[in-house]
């Protein structure tokens, strides 16, 4: 089973190569790969966000760049930049086996689920977060 979804939203090739991406959901930010760091995955560069109550994570891969604001146990929020759409992948900033997209991937409790609804619509995964107290992320303690 693939697990993700590939977006490529101008067509295809690289059209959209360098096309901003942003954090689906409220989040802390629990892993950042660069390739620029000695990684040789095929997933290139790539960022991991985890919900505050550990139900809704998301991974974004195959990145050109990475938000210089982007780190381990930064916070983000639904919407924001995070990255710019690439083809990184096998150790490679253009890795020519694959065409400019975002590879995107949702775990809820653990468990994958496929992204699409359908060919036009992904799931929002913000709508599975519950404020506790009304809280805020803000309100996350990072240990």
């Amino acid at each position: 089973m693939y697990k993700g979804v590939d977006i490529n939203f101008k067509g295809s090739g690289d059209n959209d190569k360098g096309a901003p991406i942003f954090a689906t959901h409220d989040a802390v930010v629990t892993r950042v790969v660069r390739i620029s760091q000695g990684d040789k995955d095929g997933g290139g560069n790539r960022i991991f966000i985890t919900s505050k109550d550990g139900i809704v994570s998301t991974a974004y891969m195959h990145l050109d760049e990475i938000d210089s604001n982007i780190q381990t146990e930064s916070l983000v929020y639904e919407g924001q930049l995070i990255g710019t759409m690439g083809r990184s992948g096998n150790g490679q900033q253009e890795y020519s086996g694959y065409a400019s997209h975002l590879h995107y991937e949702i775990r809820i409790n653990g468990e994958i689920v496929n992204p699409a609804k359908d060919a036009n619509s992904l799931i929002d995964p913000q709508t599975f977060l519950n404020p506790i107290d009304g809280g805020t992320l803000d309100e996350i303690i990072v240990v």
